[in-house]
């Protein structure tokens, strides 16, 4: 199926909490279409993106650069290696599964043959190992310290006292933006929702531009944005897919590649996690950001997951993967 790629190129002007993925990002979409829309128009919407997708989009990553492909020696299991690969275990399983987190985006090809000898090459090759490949070159984290003020007194809590991880980008002269992809293969820029026009492009630009919860995150979140431009990526094609997003898979989906899962304790939305309901959805098991698998020739992998909440709300989490093909 035919489809196009698009790319919003950002610019972080301050830290901020929630990591910045592909189903926190949809599901701050889904809060502005509720409030300059209807809740209907939302429950329409996603009953939409639950028979079939409209639309996925990517985590947020360092322009220019994608994340790292898993293979076989991401495997926990060491039947993998030989007994002269040993040392070559040892020496890398910590450095290759922890720290080299992104690739070059022109550099996916070496990955496109998984033969043990080729990629056994690309991480022994020093160029792997730079820091340019390696996470806390584009974002690192800090603890914040902070105090609960009593609001009445206006004074801070004798034992008020609290701290929490912030994430911030580390800007440089290589590492000046970030980006988010969108991937469709319909027409957004004016699609029709119960004889609503939705524009998706402007939507999902205002997510970064006006942040509906500012006023609830302590003015964290803030973005300088550019405009929606088209691009190249991947290979059409190609024997195998990339993840850019996590995802949980649908019974269609290809699992039989090299992968990690994860479990996510999502929160709820803003009204329905108030004080007295329980502040998480169920637990989500999801396939990791950088998973590989072989092409299923479909333009998307995953699917909604709706009712994950504990008092049987509406409630959906998007778990849609964003994929090009190597």
């Amino acid at each position: 199926m035919s489809y196009k790629i698009y790319e919003l190129k950002l610019k972080p002007t301050s830290s901020w909490i929630t990591d910045l993925t592909a189903d926190t990002i949809f599901g701050h979409l889904c809060w502005q279409i509720k409030y300059k829309f209807s809740d209907e128009v939302l429950e329409k919407f996603l009953k939409e993106m639950e028979q079939k997708p409209i639309f996925t989009i990517s985590d947020v990553l360092p322009a220019n650069r994608l994340p790292r492909p898993l293979t076989e020696y991401d495997s926990q299991n060491v039947d993998v290696w030989n007994d002269t690969d040993n040392w070559l275990y040892l020496k890398y399983k910590k450095k290759y599964n922890k720290e080299i987190v992104y690739i070059p985006e022109d550099e996916l090809d070496k990955f496109s043959n998984y033969e043990p000898e080729k990629i056994k090459n690309i991480i022994n090759n020093k160029d792997f190992e730079n820091e340019n490949n390696k996470k806390w070159t584009y974002f690192s984290e800090k603890i914040e310290n902070k105090n609960i003020v009593n609001r009445l007194a206006w004074t801070t809590l004798e034992n008020g006292i609290y701290s929490q991880w912030v994430n911030e980008f580390n800007e440089n002269s290589r590492n000046k933006v970030v980006r988010i992809l969108f991937k469709t293969s319909k027409q957004l820029d004016n699609y029709k929702i119960l004889d609503e026009e939705l524009n998706f492009f402007e939507l999902l630009k205002n997510v970064f531009e006006i942040w509906y919860w500012k006023k609830k995150s302590s003015w964290k979140w803030q973005f300088k944005v550019w405009k929606w431009k088209e691009k190249n990526l991947g290979k059409e094609n190609w024997n195998n897919i990339l993840l850019l997003s996590s995802f949980i898979p649908s019974t269609d989906d290809p699992t039989d590649w090299n992968y990690k899962i994860f479990t996510k304790f999502p929160k709820l939305w803003e009204e329905f996690s108030l004080e007295w309901q329980n502040f998480y959805k169920k637990p989500l098991v999801m396939i990791q950001t950088g998973a590989t698998f072989k092409n299923n020739n479909k333009w998307y992998v995953g699917k909604m997951i709706k009712d994950v909440d504990f008092i049987d709300k509406w409630i959906y989490h998007y778990a849609y993967g964003f994929t090009i093909e190597f």
